[in-house]
């Protein structure tokens, strides 16, 4: 961690350095302490009531990473405390994005990246966080881009390395990475927005997390649509557009396989659902390369072993339709 004050502002500097499921080269990582479930916190803190974020060249990252990027920061947005909210920014409505999230293709030794302005009153005025696709030599499969990101932007709000290999903000990607957000990453989250100057906060360590959820899925349902945030359906595209696909299922942090039968290609893309069972992936409508007609989404969700998947048209809302012209 490096403070730097300036006469206007204090710059901080958080760096994850991780080699993937072990070696760590940072000097604020705690060590792991069953005893002592513990996230320090920066300090400051955002004093305004709406945050928003922005993915800097969002139309040239792949759709699977971008769809990993925007869950990471979902996660966060589904779990806001009372008196903040996150979301995308709109040139139209917002004056400047307070979070910029820039995907990097290489990252060198480095698998994340979070620098934060704040003022002198203890208020974060902005953030700009790198996530890497690839580190030490190695690609980073899609859940660990989530992991990454989740982390980074958890930095962006206030939170610094956890000591709890369960949670989120603990400063090494675990195998498999953490993509779900801990209770004590909540309540740390929760005391930064009390009020700038916290500390650090300490939990149970025998707190449960969010769980896989129930072991056996047994409803999923797909729907698309052009609203990042709404499920209503909408099946006419044009080239360019973005589809919004959500698999709805009754299994928290399940493994979500998507597949779009486009006229010239087969597309697909992972994830995992969040705690209310949904997951949320993105398709930039590529007409030149996947064709123009009807596209067909299938899903497939799979928790501890067990296996759900849309195989036949009209069965439990399982198969969306979509066309592009």
């Amino acid at each position: 961690m490096k403070l730097i004050k300036e006469i206007t502002f204090a710059s901080i500097v958080s760096v994850l350095l991780m080699m993937p499921f072990g070696s760590v080269f940072s000097e604020d990582l705690l060590n792991p302490d069953p005893e002592n479930n513990t996230i320090p916190l920066w300090g400051p803190t955002w004093c305004k009531e709406i945050v928003t974020w922005r993915i800097d060249n969002a139309d040239k990252i792949s759709e699977n990473a971008l769809a990993e990027i925007e869950s990471g920061i979902d996660e966060w947005a589904h779990h806001a405390p009372s008196g903040i909210t996150l979301v995308e920014f709109d040139p139209i409505l917002h004056d400047s994005p307070d979070m910029i999230i820039k995907f990097k293709k290489g990252g060198g030794q480095v698998q994340g990246q979070a620098l934060q302005r704040s003022d002198r009153d203890g208020c974060f005025i902005s953030v700009k966080i790198n996530v890497s696709g690839q580190a030490f030599g190695q690609e980073n499969p899609g859940n660990q881009v989530k992991s990454i990101t989740i982390q980074e932007v958890g930095h962006g709000l206030g939170l610094l390395h956890s000591n709890n290999t369960n949670d989120v903000m603990y400063g090494t990607v675990q195998d498999p990475p953490n993509v779900l957000l801990s209770p004590c990453d909540i309540t740390a989250w929760e005391a930064v927005i009390a009020g700038p100057n916290v500390n650090s906060v300490t939990c149970n360590p025998t707190d449960p997390g969010e769980g896989p959820g129930p072991a056996n899925p047994t409803t999923i349902d797909i729907t698309n649509g052009h609203d990042h945030d709404n499920q209503s359906e909408d099946d006419s595209y044009s080239n360019r557009d973005t589809v919004h696909i959500f698999v709805n299922t009754d299994v928290s942090g399940a493994s979500v396989h998507v597949e779009i039968a486009a006229p010239k290609s087969t597309l697909s893309g992972d994830t995992t659902t969040n705690d209310s069972g949904q997951a949320h992936i993105h398709y930039k409508v590529n007409a030149g390369r996947d064709g123009k007609g009807d596209y067909h989404i299938f899903a497939t969700v799979t928790n501890n072993g067990q296996t759900l998947s849309c195989e036949h048209p009209d069965t439990n809302n399982c198969l969306a339709h979509f066309s592009v012209s």
